[in-house]
């Protein structure tokens, strides 16, 4: 089947203790940490747009934990594979 995921962000998340997530909103793309012993956030990524990361902030807090620059580009490839669309409901 063209077009199916092969990879599992859940997979990533338990192997590395947390999972990057992307968000694109009407303001772009964004990135957030989601820790794996924290099963609220996977499934309500922080709403405090001060709490998600540009692409470049997120290939630093990698960097930070020892990911190879290769390793940072899966794991942004992988988060985007997963992208989450996120809508204002207006109420």
């Amino acid at each position: 089947m063209a077009g199916v995921l092969k990879r599992s962000l859940a997979a990533w998340q338990e192997a590395h203790g947390f999972a990057i997530v992307c968000i694109v909103t009407a303001r772009g793309e964004h990135f957030v940490t989601v820790p794996t012993d924290d099963p609220q956030a996977a499934v309500l990524p922080p709403r405090d747009p001060k709490a998600w990361m540009s692409e470049s902030q997120v290939r630093r807090y990698l960097a930070r934990r020892g990911f190879s620059k290769a390793e940072a580009e899966d794991a942004i490839v992988l988060a985007r594979e997963w992208a989450t669309t996120f809508t204002r409901v207006a109420g």
